[in-house]
């Protein structure tokens, strides 16, 4: 999978290779507990969101995505690169990349409050944290609200589809 994801390659055989990427993410928890391997995978898909295809850094996001959602205890140590990465898409970066980038943040919001509830059972029932929370959401909490604010409601349409589906 990771020779196929290079900027130097076609787009479709580069997007090929991320899509197949973000399809195995989830039976990668082998190699995600061995540091190499996963500063390998992240690398790969981190450079992905820098791609000068769209359709690359869409499903590179995708994969950021992905890897909040099932690998949230690895995340700590590459969340200020995807911190800046994210908030740079959501500001600078055409529609559906942007979306994606909302997305990872949305599911990282998700994840913590699940972990936080079960926390909270687990201190109830007087057992031992078991997954906890490094509350990264609450940590970059006032500017991801600034930058949701800026670049999303206020690009709202007065007339827009509820329907539809933008950064707004």
């Amino acid at each position: 999978i990771g020779s196929t994801m290079n900027d130097a390659l076609p787009e479709k055989l580069y997007e090929a290779g991320t899509n197949a990427m973000l399809n195995t993410l989830e039976f990668a928890s082998h190699n995600m507990k061995n540091q190499a391997e996963r500063n390998m995978i992240l690398n790969l898909i981190v450079t992905g969101t820098k791609s000068r295809y769209v359709s690359v850094r869409t499903k590179a996001y995708e994969c950021i995505v992905k890897t909040a959602s099932f690998y949230y205890e690895y995340i700590g140590e590459y969340i200020k690169g995807i911190y800046e990465s994210t908030f740079k898409a959501i500001r600078e970066d055409v529609q559906p990349v942007g979306m994606q980038a909302i997305e990872f943040w949305t599911t990282l919001c998700e994840e913590e409050i699940y972990l936080l509830e079960e926390a909270q059972e687990q201190e109830m029932k007087g057992e031992p944290v078991a997954k906890p929370c490094a509350n990264y959401v609450k940590q970059c909490g006032q500017q991801l609200c600034e930058l949701l604010l800026n670049e999303c409601l206020i690009k709202q349409e007065e007339d827009q589809d509820e329907e539809t589906r933008n950064i707004a």
